[in-house]
């Protein structure tokens, strides 16, 4: 997995190698929930967050995108934009209207009870008791894994570990992407 300062173009590739998706990223963008096995993503890093956005237009433009009839992509843009720096800063006008928005709201966080209100929920749970099992899995302490469990919890912690070399971070299709794109590491 590249390093989670820097800024990278991927590949999403079929399973015949040839590219579905191309995206920019930082950290684990290219592997989130929904991506191909490990195997089939290629990786660019860049010095730059500009760079990386660069890269994804170009990609897009050369390849083509499949709902404009020109290509292969499932790329819905045509690159280049999304939220900058790794996360979404919103503007001060957006941040009135949510506020707006949210004014005089009942179920906001920070919401005060009735103490009638509070006296009802008391008395509603008065002599019910959670079992021991269900209090455990409430907080999350003392609870016990199966064996096959763990052993898939420890197969799936390998994948994300950082091996050296770019070799790792590379995983070139039959049709030697990394040649085509021009890109040299």
């Amino acid at each position: 997995m590249p390093d989670l300062k820097t800024f990278y173009t991927y590949f999403w590739l079929r399973e015949d190698g040839t590219p579905y998706y191309v995206g920019k990223g930082r950290g684990r963008r290219a592997f989130r929930k929904g991506s191909p096995s490990h195997e089939r993503i290629l990786i660019q890093d860049f010095l730059s967050e500009a760079d990386a956005f660069e890269a994804e237009k170009f990609l897009i433009s050369c390849y083509g995108r499949k709902d404009l009839g020109a290509g292969c992509l499932r790329n819905r843009t045509d690159g280049g934009e999304g939220f900058s720096g790794g996360h979404w800063v919103c503007s001060e006008d957006f941040r009135l209207n949510i506020s707006r928005t949210l004014k005089g709201n009942k179920r906001r966080l920070g919401h005060k009870h009735s103490p009638e209100t509070i006296a009802k929920m008391s008395k509603s749970r008065t002599g019910k008791k959670l079992s021991e099992k269900h209090r455990q899995s409430l907080c999350g302490k003392g609870r016990i894994f199966s064996d096959e469990s763990r052993k898939k919890m420890s197969e799936s912690a390998k994948r994300y570990i950082v091996r050296e070399g770019k070799e790792h971070y590379f995983r070139m299709s039959k049709l030697g992407a990394q040649a085509r794109w021009g890109f040299h590491g």
